[in-house]
């Protein structure tokens, strides 16, 4: 899960099974290259004693279409409406090709209107494919916050990409693991926008102060 198969933090668990909305685990492996024997493979520990904390995943997502021969961002922000708490722990950007940077914030108003943005955690996404601890653990998530993330790309290229979920297509995924005390977590898992060129964080969703993008 983490660089150097590190684990998840002391007392927490996803729940799986049973009541919970998780009823299959998958596991899916993508070779760069014809290898020799296939020793890949994942371990899991499990308890049926329940967990003092529950773990769980926040993806932040967009459509739009990058533009050719064009920087643009790709950026969506959603408002926590549920009564929950949320300690981030660990993040995952995923783009194609045209991704240059990815990363997620907590937004919080003040009391000027001007808006505190929280660096969750930020990522190169053409780096090889792992989940990274966050900046600050110490960043709790509640409702009445808002989330935001944003994916900078550039395309060098004659034709556009539309996001979707084709190699050759585009790509503006993050994903936020969390955990909660108890059993809390959100119910609705996913923060999306239409993307660029519809949607921008200072025209659509009013935000202000942003930072800027790389």
């Amino acid at each position: 899960m983490f660089r150097n198969s590190q684990f998840l933090l002391s007392g927490v668990g996803f729940k799986v099974g049973g009541e919970s909305d998780i009823k299959y685990l998958v596991l899916q492996v993508h070779y760069m290259k014809k290898l020799g024997p296939d020793y890949s493979g994942v371990a899991i520990e499990s308890t049926v004693e329940p967990m003092e904390k529950t773990a769980s995943t926040l993806l932040m997502v967009t459509g739009g279409v990058l533009p050719p021969n064009k920087k643009e961002t790709f950026e969506t922000a959603c408002i926590v409406d549920e009564d929950v708490e949320m300690h981030p722990f660990a993040l995952r950007p995923h783009t194609h090709r045209h991704g240059v940077s990815v990363a997620a914030w907590v937004v919080r108003e003040q009391p000027d209107g001007t808006d505190k943005w929280q660096l969750i955690g930020e990522r190169d996404p053409l780096l090889p494919q792992m989940f990274q601890p966050v900046n600050d653990t110490s960043i709790v998530i509640r409702q009445g916050d808002m989330v935001a993330s944003r994916c900078v790309m550039v395309n060098k290229e004659n034709k556009a990409f539309a996001m979707g979920n084709t190699g050759e297509d585009e790509m503006c995924n993050y994903y936020m693991m969390y955990w909660v005390y108890g059993d809390n977590v959100l119910k609705d898992n996913t923060c999306y926008s239409p993307g660029a060129p519809e949607y921008h964080w200072a025209s659509e969703a009013g935000l202000n102060n942003i930072p800027p993008a790389k």
